[in-house]
């Protein structure tokens, strides 16, 4: 499986991803994740080339 698929399949909601960091941040390198859902659950995401999204309150 490539890293891309693994990633692009990922759930933010999942209480482990976010109990074992500070601040929910993902830095997508391959442009491979669908922001929406990682915004929806209050993760600012980083894609090369596209400006940073944050959360919306």
């Amino acid at each position: 499986m490539k890293p891309s698929a693994y990633l692009a399949g990922a759930d933010p909601k999942l209480p482990a991803a976010a109990e074992h960091v500070t601040t929910r941040t993902v830095v997508d390198v391959r442009n491979a994740l669908d922001a929406s859902p990682w915004l929806a659950a209050g993760w600012t995401v980083h894609q090369l080339g596209r400006p940073t999204r944050t959360p919306t309150a």
